[in-house]
């Protein structure tokens, strides 16, 4: 059994788990066995943070693993008790069902992935299925930034075969570098295709055949067509969809659509041309490219269809503009118009024949794929029952900016849009359930209230689960503040958050919560332009450079292209002292992301996200509800409450980027007003609402989050130092004594750091705090004695009077790397056991005399000429931990593990430089002196400069 591996036993199954799991791990994998056995669906609710997609993913391919093994028995006696035709009936009843994992982004599954590289299924066939944005390597059509222009450009090197990676794709997926592969996600398909030469877009489809499980977003599974072009079969399949709460909204949109005038008046002209080339291929022979379905007729009918929509369209005049029409009335025009139930099937495939031979003839068909893709929704749900009232239909001009005009027949009639909007959730989901999957299994860490989930879905969902959070009370700080330092009262009501007063108050609330909250904080707005307000009135008070002052801010991008690197920028800040990343409610920063320990210590909530109370589309959804309670239905809220509930579940999400494991810690700052009532608070998740308190007074809520800090890095340190000393003791072993050789250091003392946190908890997680609420008791109580100097003193004696000026907590209670640990001289004769477990720790703080971080960097370097060198490589050890954060730590480590295999001290220099400050650098070379050869020391000192 490999290291750490657990097994766990649920009924009959045993499944595989990387440690010890905690009880709602087995609680959350008993629902996901049940929902599998029963062939039931189930909402799976457990907060971020509680090894949620380990725990599907274990529970799971658990169970496809021990059907396969009994599948392979069953063939077996197939094959030599029945006939062929026989065998091939049992393999088709019993082969073991395929796991699809769905997701909303692609960051997201890229997470999934990788827990299940981990685990011990690491070994099933699973492939990741991206678009041709992600996967296309083609020079010239991966240059393309429009994405269905990148698609008609791919079909038209496929049907003319000059792709040449397309053209390898049969001949290459038998070749051991795709054969042999288990997981491959986006990144290894696309390396496998460079170095093969094939197409990754299309070997993905081609992997998909024989994989146990299928990572996809959403779109994928509930898509028409996307569904379709990638092969996927949803019969008897076991349908994971992960981050559920996004699964209505999801259902709402992918069944909904807008057909306006100008791509009307586009497949027209496209049908145009179309007939025009179709004639001229008839005409000279050429029917390379030409579906054999397709026929002059068939393009001459499909255009008079189109005229016959358009004319029906403009007869639409300005009194029914910007109201919403019935469903059942447009589909109505529809039919009128040839466009019938019964032949809406065969029109979206005579399209596709049209676009195709366009396509082939390098003429662009961007209106009929269009168009295709919309009859493909209409084909797939118009016989779901309810239809009519599912949809309206709401009529708006189109902008003019938007007009092609060239497009246009009727030009003396106003374009407009026809926003076909679904309501009912329902609609797409039923169309997904009738492809006959085993189990579809919503998870999420925000489902609730599942009751009204239940009946807004309208499938049978048997199965259900609502588990807790796993931390304790004092791992989380959550406090409601309703005004700010300068009394004034804090709520981004539309009134309101403009007000100069309010603007500078909540700047200040962010400035101070910042100077208390230790390395990374979150700062969630409602909106972008909300963040953009706030943002630009801080930068002219000058509220933003005192910001500054204690963390480096850094503002989520609106677009995608530069967002990764602000990211890695803002984690660069984290490790190197603080960062304050404000981002927005639903926005790439509030889902999907793990802000883990350090990188996620608060966040604060400036607003409740409420979408806008007088869009179209949200006065028809409160309607539609409203409409739904009134007539009886089984549904439990009603549009006034759907409104509350949509905005407190993006809070929820944005909540659930900190607190990501057992031992991590960290405050939730709600900074309006509204967020004390308790209609927002129903719909809050319950770990959080358990542990609120609400301040009406700005310093009083202050002061219990500075204690909160205070005790929580205390109380880390000290169980660092006494885990350190423990696990001395239960190996019975004084590392002091051991020879200052490399390889026997390494081999003893290394592995024994690396497995120092491997109960349950990956080596580069912090402890935090305890789960258990108190510092274990090991070592001598003297050990345990709180020093003057000690972080907690400084923490205190600061909470005690928080409303003292300019106090940067960054200098206080900082990542380990902002402090300086200096060990004190030996007075006295001790053994160098007893010296190991006594030693004193001299805390360094500029506070009261340094108010910028280059003035606390001279003070360090003034004390450094006091650093004397280390006694034993425990010492050496103990005093790393404490000078490094979580991140630099592991890293470290690994760097040495890498020496002790290439003995390069050139590397292991440049590691020394990527986790240590400059300032504490000649002090680690002191303490590696203990275990390196003087030629290694020379070499790493020369890489050092010295």
């Amino acid at each position: 059994m490999a290291r750490g591996l657990r097994v766990v036993s649920i009924e009959d199954l045993e499944i595989n788990f990387p440690f010890e799991p905690y009880e709602i791990q087995k609680d959350l994998m008993s629902k996901v066995i049940e929902c599998i056995k029963t062939r039931s669906n189930g909402l799976l609710e457990s907060p971020t943070g509680t090894g949620k997609t380990l725990s599907l993913l274990c529970a799971a391919l658990a169970w496809q693993t021990k059907e396969k093994k009994s599948y392979r028995m069953l063939l077996k006696t197939a094959d030599t008790q029945l006939s062929l035709q026989s065998s091939n009936a049992v393999k088709a009843v019993f082969e073991p069902p395929k796991i699809i994992y769905a997701s909303r982004t692609h960051s997201q599954l890229t997470q999934a992935v990788l827990e299940l590289k981990r685990s011990h299924y690491r070994t099933s066939k699973a492939v990741v299925l991206g678009s041709r944005d992600l996967l296309c390597i083609h020079e010239e059509v991966q240059r393309i930034q429009n994405s269905t222009a990148k698609i008609m450009a791919c079909h038209a090197k496929i049907q003319r075969h000059i792709c040449t990676y397309h053209n390898n794709v049969q001949q290459k997926k038998e070749d051991s570098i795709v054969r042999d592969a288990t997981v491959v996600d986006i990144e290894d398909i696309v390396q496998k295709g460079r170095q093969g030469r094939f197409c990754p877009f299309f070997m993905s489809r081609e992997l998909v055949k024989d994989a146990d499980i299928v990572f996809m977003p959403y779109n994928y599974i509930l898509d028409p067509k996307i569904r379709s072009s990638h092969g996927i079969d949803l019969k008897n399949s076991i349908i994971i969809l992960d981050e559920g709460h996004n699964i209505p909204k999801l259902c709402e949109e992918a069944v909904s659509f807008e057909i306006r005038s100008s791509l009307i008046a586009m497949c027209i002209l496209e049908l145009t041309k179309a007939l025009n080339e179709f004639k001229d291929k008839a005409e000279g022979e050429h029917t390379l490219g030409v579906d054999k379905d397709l026929s002059l007729q068939v393009i001459a009918r499909l255009k008079q269809i189109f005229l016959n929509l358009e004319t029906e369209l403009d007869k639409i005049e300005g009194k029914e503009i910007g109201y919403l029409m019935n469903g059942e009335g447009f589909i109505e025009i529809l039919s009128q118009c040839g466009f019938s139930t019964q032949r809406i099937p065969h029109l979206a495939a005579e399209l596709d024949g049209v676009g195709t031979f366009l396509t082939g003839s390098n003429i662009d068909a961007t209106g009929c794929d269009k168009f295709g893709s919309i009859l493909r929704v209409l084909s797939s749900n118009s016989l779901a029952k309810n239809f009519g009232e599912s949809y309206k239909v709401y009529v708006e001009l189109e902008l003019k900016k938007d007009i092609q005009r060239d497009f246009r027949v009727s030009e003396l009639k106003p374009s407009k849009i026809f926003n076909f909007w679904c309501f009912n959730p329902a609609v797409g989901l039923e169309t997904l359930s009738r492809f006959g999957p085993r189990s579809i299994i919503l998870a999420s860490g925000t489902l609730s209230p599942i009751s009204f989930l239940r009946e807004e879905l309208m499938i049978p969902f048997p199965v259900e689960l609502s588990n807790p959070h796993i931390i304790c009370d004092n791992q989380l700080f959550v406090g409601v503040f309703k005004t700010g330092p300068k009394n004034v009262t804090l709520s981004s009501t539309y009134e309101n958050r403009n007000r100069p007063e309010y603007l500078e108050d909540l700047g200040e609330v962010v400035l101070k919560m910042c100077s208390v909250v230790p390395a990374g904080i979150l700062v969630f707005f409602p909106s972008y332009a909300v963040m953009e307000s706030c943002t630009r009135a801080w930068r002219e008070k000058g509220t933003m450079n005192s910001i500054q002052q204690y963390k480096k801010v850094f503002v989520e991008p609106r677009g995608s292209d530069s967002f990764k690197q602000v990211l890695q920028d803002y984690y660069a800040a984290v490790r190197n002292g603080g960062g304050c990343l404000m981002a927005v409610c639903r926005g790439k920063v509030s889902e999907g992301l793990d802000f883990t320990d350090d990188y996620g210590r608060g966040v604060i909530l400036t607003g409740i996200p409420y979408s806008p109370a007088m869009d179209p589309k949200i006065i028809a959804k409160k309607n539609y509800l409203d409409g739904k309670v009134r007539s009886g239905s089984n549904l439990i809220i009603n549009g006034r409450k759907w409104y509350q509930l949509e905005a407190c579940r993006a809070l929820n999400q944005a909540v659930g980027r900190i607190i990501r494991h057992a031992h991590d810690y960290g405050a939730i700052l709600f900074c309006d007003t509204r967020c004390d009532d308790m209609n927002v608070q129903m719909n809050l998740s319950q770990w959080v609402v358990g542990r609120l308190k609400s301040y009406g007074r700005f310093d009083e809520g202050l002061r219990d989050l500075a204690k909160f800090f205070g005790s929580s890095l205390k109380q880390e340190r000290k169980q660092v130092q006494l885990n350190f000393i423990q696990k001395q003791k239960e190996a019975n072993v004084n590392y002091s004594k051991l020879p200052a050789t490399p390889n026997i250091f390494m081999n003893d003392t290394y592995e024994d750091l690396l497995s120092l946190y491997s109960t349950g908890v990956p080596t580069e997680m912090s402890e935090g705090r305890k789960n258990d609420g108190n510092v274990k008791n090991v070592g001598s109580s003297k050990d345990q004695t709180k020093k003057p100097s000690d972080k907690s003193t400084l923490f205190e004696d600061i909470a005690a009077n928080p409303t003292q000026k300019q106090v940067n907590f960054n200098f206080i209670v900082p990542a380990y790397s902002q402090v300086s640990l200096i060990p004190k001289k030996k007075t006295s004769k001790k053994t160098a056991e007893e010296g190991n477990s006594r030693k004193k720790i001299k805390i360094v703080s500029s506070v009261g005399k340094f108010s910028s971080l280059e003035s606390r960097d001279h003070l360090i370097n003034e004390n450094e000429e006091k650093l004397t060198a280390f006694t034993s490589t425990s010492e050496f050890w103990q005093w790393v931990k404490l000078s490094l954060t979580n991140d630099n730590y592991s890293k470290f480590i690994r760097g040495i593990k890498k020496f002790k295999e290439n003995q390069n001290s050139n590397e292991l220099g440049e590691e020394v430089v990527a986790c240590f400050k400059t300032q504490f650098r000649p002090q680690c070379v002191q303490g590696m002196s203990l275990f390196l050869t003087k030629e290694q020391l020379d070499q790493l000192k020369q890489t050092l400069s010295l």
